[in-house]
């Protein structure tokens, strides 16, 4: 985690590694942020926020199993946080798994009204 860090810190992003990893993505970087928030999660660190970051950034590397795992476990941990069943619905849709996906959208929907991305 610590070279991720220091790469990360070379380009003159964040400090804080979940911006950092954010910035990764959406640089074109998921790689370096899949490792960064591999890192996070084996320290016991931001762990909800680092598994929903972890998924998006392994399905923008290609890793639809990957991503799909880190969804589910995300949902699994956290089932009443809305990102959770949204990444999840994502990660399924991803993976071509439509009916699952659309009743995840349907349950962020439930647990927040106001959840736009799930509409």
């Amino acid at each position: 985690m610590t070279s991720s860090l220091s790469a990360a810190a070379d380009k003159g992003l964040p400090p804080d590694p979940l911006e950092t990893a954010q910035t990764l993505i959406a640089l074109g970087e998921p790689q370096q942020a899949v490792a960064l928030l591999t890192g996070l999660l084996e320290d016991g660190r931001a762990a909800l926020l680092a598994r929903l970051l972890l998924a998006r950034a392994m399905a923008v590397a290609g890793d639809t199993d990957g991503a799909l795992e880190m969804a589910r476990g995300a949902a699994y941990l956290h089932p009443g946080v809305a990102a959770a069943a949204l990444n999840l619905g994502e990660s399924l849709r991803a993976a071509g798994k439509l009916p699952l996906a659309l009743a995840e959208f349907q349950r962020a929907l439930r647990l927040d009204p106001q959840l736009v991305q799930a509409k």
